[in-house]
Formats: C-alpha cells, sequence, structure tokens
C-alpha cells in the first residue's frame, strides 16, 4: 500500500515597497513656487483658495486669485500681512491702491484693518455675501459718488458710502452684505 503524500501550497504576498512618487505640480502651484512660495507656502494657498471656491464659488485664474460674477478674491500668501501679485499675466491685483486710477470702478474690502489681509473687489453692480467678521477695512472707488452699502442680516444699513470713500478700519461682524453701486 502506497502513501499518498498531500502537499499544500501556501502563497506569500510579499509587499515591495515602491518610490515614493510626488504628487504631481498643477500649473497654479508651479506659478505659486515660481513667485518664491516655499511648497508648504504653495499647498497653504491653494488651501485657502479651494475653501473659497467650495464656499462661495467662482473660477480659479491665478494661484491666489478667484473670479466670480462680478467681482475677484485675491487670498494672501500664508504668512503675509497683504496680498501680492503672483501671476505674471495679471495686471493688477488691487483696483482700489497703489497705481489704481482714482474712480476705478471698483469697491474693494480687505480682510484686515489699513487694507492688508485676503481681498475681496467688486465690479459689477448687486449685493454680495460678507464673508469675514473681525476687523477689516474697505475703499469705494467706484465711480464718482456711486454708492455702496455694507448691510447686516436684516439688509439694515450699517455703513452707507458714496466714491470716493475709505476706511481704514470697520468691524465686519455685523455685516453680512455688500451692495455695490446703488
Amino acid at each position: 500500500m502506497s502513501a499518498l503524500l498531500a502537499v499544500g501550497v501556501v502563497l506569500v504576498a510579499i509587499a515591495v515597497p515602491t518610490p515614493a512618487v510626488a504628487a504631481p505640480v498643477g500649473s497654479f502651484t508651479r506659478q505659486a513656487l515660481s513667485a518664491g512660495l516655499s511648497r508648504t507656502q504653495a499647498n497653504g494657498l491653494q488651501g485657502k483658495i479651494d475653501n473659497y471656491v467650495q464656499t462661495y464659488g467662482g473660477r480659479q485664474i491665478s494661484a491666489n486669485q478667484v473670479d466670480f460674477d462680478g467681482g475677484l478674491y485675491t487670498a494672501t500668501v500664508p504668512g503675509e500681512p497683504a496680498v501680492r501679485n503672483l501671476s505674471a499675466a495679471a495686471a493688477s491685483v488691487d483696483h482700489c491702491t497703489g497705481a489704481a486710477p482714482l474712480y476705478s470702478g471698483w469697491f474693494c474690502a480687505y480682510r484686515s484693518a489699513g487694507f492688508q489681509g485676503d481681498q475681496l473687489q467688486w465690479y459689477n453692480c448687486g449685493r454680495y455675501n460678507m464673508p469675514w467678521a473681525g476687523t477689516g477695512s474697505w475703499i469705494n472707488n467706484q465711480s464718482d459718488n456711486t454708492d455702496a452699502y455694507l448691510l447686516n442680516r436684516n439688509l439694515s444699513v450699517v455703513v452707507q458710502s458714496f466714491a470716493y470713500d475709505a476706511s481704514l478700519s470697520v468691524n465686519w461682524t455685523p455685516v453680512w452684505y455688500v451692495d455695490v453701486c446703488y
């Protein structure tokens, strides 16, 4: 009588490490890196832009700008106090200060006092959400004597402004909307 020996086959999976592959660099990240930002700053900036687009909509047009119907959102580079132009293609980041002509047609809001921090710029007439709270600033550089209103959640006027006018310090907390060119 012969004995039959059963041999079990055991398959062993061995994990073979693969080289780490960096995430592909998008065109806006390349733009940020070309402007001298560190990878950490570029990623932080993209996070701010992504959050803005997800919350309010719009279309990213440069490393730190979002175009939306009626205006622009420009984000500061993490760790920097003011916005700056990160795109060689963009003619201007700020339509209200610096080289902007008087009565440029824009209303600009800044997250921080003294025209610092993230910036919203509106050109088209309309009512826009104010996403910030705390102390900020604004410039009404619309056409001569054009009204802008900062409104609370009940649509009552918090501040009325005729162009040209500006405030180095405003409390954004009660402001829920900005009505441009009324």
